[in-house]
């Protein structure tokens, strides 16, 4: 065994690794500062992308009739997500079995919250079946860390874009309509 080439080999990899560490934190303060420059430039739609979630859902059984009570935050946040807002069956194939999983919104005043859920689902007759989410408010530099960056701006992008336009109408109705009962008023 060669020491020597050993001793190179191991500071070789010591150098190697602090590079590495460096450049990481150099690319999560990029996609935070990304972050938070996009929700800067969101700000302002916002509170027309974003609706209030529901934070926890309760169904029970009566005989054949059921009663769900639904819950829903006292926030407006925009989904960040690419799939089904909620919570997932852990096996849906099953009769019964949990809920869970976790989505990511950016509320209507600029910060981030994660809602994880966690509930009991099941297709017995008469079983209940319940979930909760439970809310975390995270920085621009832990969505960054534990999010694709790229992904969530995407998803910022769509919505904008999606909405873009789409009050224009219901707008023109609402002032034509306003006008009218404006000079019908002064007719009476």
């Amino acid at each position: 065994m060669d020491l020597e080439a050993l001793k190179q080999a191991a500071a070789q990899v010591a150098s190697e690794a602090h590079e590495a560490e460096l450049a990481h934190a150099d690319l999560r303060s990029a996609e935070t500062k990304l972050l938070s420059t996009l929700v800067e430039l969101t700000q302002p739609a916002l509170r027309a992308l974003s609706s209030r979630p529901v934070v926890s859902s309760a169904t029970t059984w009566h005989g054949a009739e059921t009663d769900t009570v639904i819950t829903r935050a006292d926030w407006r946040g925009l989904y960040l997500g690419n799939g089904r807002v909620g919570p997932e069956q852990d096996h849906p194939r099953d009769n019964a079995g949990l809920y869970e999983g976790t989505d990511l919104f950016l509320r209507d005043d600029g910060q981030f919250v994660e809602l994880t859920y966690e509930g009991r689902w099941s297709r017995w007759q008469g079983a209940g079946e319940h979930w909760t989410a439970h809310e975390l408010l995270r920085s621009p530099e832990q969505v960054a860390a534990e999010y694709d960056v790229d992904s969530l701006a995407e998803s910022l992008s769509a919505a904008v874009q999606k909405a873009l336009g789409t009050r224009t109408k219901s707008a023109k109705a609402a002032t034509e309509r306003a006008n009218k009962l404006k000079a019908l008023t002064v007719l009476l």
